[in-house]
């Protein structure tokens, strides 16, 4: 089958379960591994959709729907991958504060993966709080992604 054409909620319902038996360490590992694959791909399905949606509730509800799809993987293998795809969707949603805060866990799981991005998303911040008077706050965001982009060299 196609991939568009996959029941993975259904997928997903059935790993979860058979989770819940299995008395094998590489049983359950091998169905952690199908399980997080299905739940990316429903994700990735749920922020196409997204996208392509019209309606801005509509586009909002799937895009919500795609990151919690994304934290649910998180249960099964904590992988920084996830929580970058996790930061990005914020960050297309136009939430760059939560897009942060996932950035940061992505920092702190492989800072060389990621630390470059995670100071420019800081200063993009820092410029915000700036137009909005907020100096002091903008300033500490600044501080923190010089020193980021300096551990980066």
């Amino acid at each position: 089958l196609k991939a568009e054409r996959r029941d993975w909620p259904g997928a997903i319902d059935k790993y979860e379960k058979a989770l819940a038996y299995v008395a094998d360490l590489q049983a359950e590992l091998e169905l952690k591994d199908q399980l997080v694959q299905a739940l990316f791909a429903q994700a990735n399905a749920e922020a196409l959709r997204s996208q392509a949606e019209k309606i801005p509730e509509r586009a909002k509800g799937a895009m919500k729907k795609a990151v919690a799809l994304l934290k649910r993987s998180l249960r099964y293998r904590y992988q920084p991958e996830t929580l970058v795809r996790v930061a990005e969707l914020y960050e297309k949603a136009g939430d760059l504060p939560e897009a942060i805060v996932w950035y940061r866990k992505a920092y702190d799981a492989n800072p060389g993966g990621i630390s470059l991005k995670l100071s420019r998303m800081l200063e993009q911040q820092g410029k915000a709080l700036l137009s909005d008077g907020k100096t002091e706050e903008a300033n500490a965001l600044f501080a923190e992604a010089k020193k980021i982009a300096e551990m980066a060299k």
